[in-house]
């Protein structure tokens, strides 16, 4: 289980996706995703932005506890897999989220083994495969768990 609070948390991944100085229309939906998935209200969202801006500290936010980690990694897994094009931060924000979260190895396989199927099925239903990610699913997988994040993150606390 994470230590960090949401806003924190949240905070990170901001900081992750603006490495390269921008923000896409894409990361700003991943990021907008990420913030309702963790339950943060008002101006929780600004707040984290300006202290990045301002090169100020946040305060700790709620605990995560609250939220179900697994739920809040998977359901971004789907938002970011389902966008035709992957940037390089929306892969490195779920690989931040991967490792603040504390998820398992474990964990994560049967997360997209469970995905695999599903998107299965939705492209059976409902797409015939028109509009699919064009990365696959196992190197999305592969690129989350890749250790050059552990850079990423060390270099980013």
């Amino acid at each position: 289980m994470s230590a960090l609070g949401r806003l924190e948390l949240f905070k990170g991944a901001v900081q992750v996706m603006l490495k390269d100085g921008i923000l896409s229309n894409d990361e700003k939906r991943l990021i907008i995703t990420l913030a309702g998935l963790l339950g943060l209200e008002g101006d929780e969202p600004l707040k984290a932005y300006q202290s990045i801006v301002e090169g100020t500290g946040l305060e700790q936010g709620k605990d995560i506890i609250d939220q179900d980690p697994k739920h809040v990694y998977e359901s971004l897994i789907r938002a970011a897999y389902f966008d035709s094009d992957l940037s390089k931060d929306e892969v490195a924000v779920v690989g931040y989220l991967y490792r603040a979260l504390n998820i398992t190895q474990t964990t994560h396989e049967e997360i997209f083994a469970n995905l695999k199927d599903k998107i299965e099925e939705e492209e059976k239903k409902n797409y015939s495969g028109k509009f699919w990610p064009k990365i696959t699913l196992s190197e999305f997988s592969r690129r989350i768990t890749s250790p050059i994040f552990d850079v990423v993150r060390r270099r980013g606390k």
